[in-house]
């Protein structure tokens, strides 16, 4: 036994010697994390507890602390509302019939929390952190033109007294395959727990480790807000010209109370005659206004440059839905309308003529 001891202890000083081998000319460097370290990391903190919901492209973020192993104590939960009558009943009917929003992100959050917090006692389990992850997305489409895009999101705490804090993103995917869209997702998702519950007191690092071990070609993050008791003081509009520093996005919007706001959120249904005092032009091909998405009568418009075209055989947008409102709209305005003799597309003759148009108005 003295032996064993002796020998047990020799090898022990002999790794950590190993471990800690440096060379002249060495240079300090952060060293991050596989992913399977990181959730073994997450999975084997005894306090680390919470929910996973994810909604449209499987469940690869759970999928990998299920895998890596020793979860059993750090998920409460995991499931994928997928069906959209089951996930409404779930988490309530959004207005527009919408399921990749913010909105729904934000339904999941509150519902999952207010379950954990509802089934899990704080007298039993006094020294947990509560955390949901949930995400809902679209990855691409069968016909590969829609490339896909998602929420995600944490709400979480590292003190079981501490109010939540909050790490809310959307993704655009670049890629062309659904399984390659989903296991982005699901790396993406492991750095975004870990970088909540490891990262949290430098915002600006943890959102460069979203990427960790992820192309950066492959997903890009165009809004993320950090919001709660451990990011009071994070202004989100420096975090949105972040991200375009980073190169992870071309361009951000905030609105007056400073937080990041998704373009697409805001522009949607939204024309550009609604925003001619921002655009010099208005170009709408192969397109119609439906009464419903203008602010005022077309009357109202007035003085703008125009240029709109369609094809007479277009069966998606029939031409006759169209010319009722060219109409109205050359009154009052600079409009040229060409017919082309085409479907819902956009011919050689028609760009040859939008480029000259383009020269004659000078819009550059």
């Amino acid at each position: 036994m003295i032996i064993y001891s002796y020998l047990s202890n020799k090898l022990c000083n002999f790794t950590k010697n190993f471990m800690n081998i440096s060379l002249p000319g060495d240079k300090e460097y952060e060293a991050r994390p596989s992913i399977e370290n990181k959730i073994l990391r997450i999975n084997l903190n005894e306090n680390i507890y919470g929910t996973f919901v994810e909604i449209g492209a499987g469940q690869e973020v759970v999928r990998g602390f299920y895998r890596v192993g020793g979860a059993s104590g750090t998920i409460a939960k995991s499931m994928s509302a997928y069906d959209r009558s089951f996930s409404d009943s779930i988490y309530g009917k959004d207005g527009e019939k919408r399921y990749v929003t913010q909105n729904r992100l934000d339904q999941m959050l509150d519902h999952e929390m207010n379950l954990l917090e509802q089934r899990i006692s704080r007298d039993e389990f006094p020294n947990k952190f509560f955390f949901v992850y949930a995400n809902t997305v679209a990855t691409i489409d069968f016909v590969k033109k829609f490339k896909g895009h998602g929420w995600m999101g944490i709400r979480f705490q590292t003190n079981p007294n501490d109010e939540y804090s909050e790490i809310k993103l959307h993704v655009r995917f670049h890629q062309n395959e659904a399984k390659l869209q989903q296991e982005s997702l699901g790396i993406m998702g492991v750095n975004l727990i870990y970088g909540a519950f490891y990262k949290h007191n430098d915002p600006l690092k943890l959102m460069k480790y979203l990427y960790d071990h992820i192309d950066d070609e492959s997903i890009e993050i165009d809004t993320i807000n950090f919001s709660g008791h451990l990011f009071k003081n994070v202004d989100n509009r420096l975090i949105s010209l972040e991200l375009i520093r980073l190169g992870m996005t071309d361009a951000v919007i905030f609105d007056e109370n400073g937080t990041n706001v998704l373009p697409a959120q805001v522009l949607y249904r939204k024309l550009g005659l609604d925003f001619s005092n921002r655009f010099r032009r208005i170009m709408p091909i192969s397109s119609f206004i439906h009464p419903s998405y203008l602010n005022e009568d077309l009357n109202y418009y007035k003085d703008l440059d125009i240029y709109s075209s369609h094809g007479t055989f277009d069966e998606v947008i029939p031409i006759s839905l169209v010319e009722n409102y060219i109409e109205s709209l050359a009154k009052n305005n600079n409009l040229v309308f060409d017919r082309f003799d085409t479907g819902h597309t956009i011919s050689d003759m028609n760009l040859i003529k939008l480029v000259k148009w383009i020269d004659m108005t000078n819009i550059y």
